[in-house]
């Protein structure tokens, strides 16, 4: 049986790490990674409005936009998984990555390419969970929230929303 192929965005600038990228994502036997790869946001976000892709993973230091301010961007257009692929490895901005909707962080320098594709594919199953529960959610007609593991909301329900206004 053909392995199942999930198609990638990659936005990075620097070619030696997209060939990196493709490099470490041999297919293992159940999946294939075709990878989609541009150097800037703003083809990034015309690649998303074009096609569809499972999950995007994401430079934070690029020509046309740094830091957290590249997850905002992407995230306007993209509602899938989001894995930031970067040098920085301070603990404050991976948790900035991910306030601002980063699903997981991956370290350029420790890439590894059963681990980033674990990585992916447990990202991708995990927003397909999360957009499940959502859905489950808004059919209650009861205030309804779903909650992160920090008792943050991440969604409501219309009569819950009501409760919050």
């Amino acid at each position: 049986m053909a392995p199942q192929a999930l198609t990638i965005l990659l936005v990075e600038d620097r070619q030696e790490d997209a060939d990196a990228v493709r490099r470490a994502l041999n297919p293992p036997d159940h999946v294939r990674f075709d990878v989609e790869h541009c150097t800037s946001v703003e083809d990034a976000l015309v690649e998303l409005q074009q096609s569809t892709f499972a999950a995007a993973l994401l430079d934070l230091n690029l020509p046309d936009s740094n830091g957290v301010d590249t997850i905002a961007a992407v995230r306007k257009r993209f509602d899938g998984p989001v894995v930031i692929l970067s040098s920085f490895q301070d603990e404050e901005t991976r948790l900035a990555a991910r306030r601002a909707g980063a699903t997981e962080f991956v370290e350029k320098w420790t890439l590894d390419g059963a681990a980033l594709a674990r990585t992916l594919l447990y990202a991708i199953e995990r927003n397909r969970r999360e957009r499940l529960l959502t859905q489950v959610v808004h059919v209650h007609v009861e205030p309804t929230f779903l909650v992160d593991p920090h008792n943050r909301v991440i969604a409501a329900n219309a009569a819950g929303e009501e409760l919050v206004d």
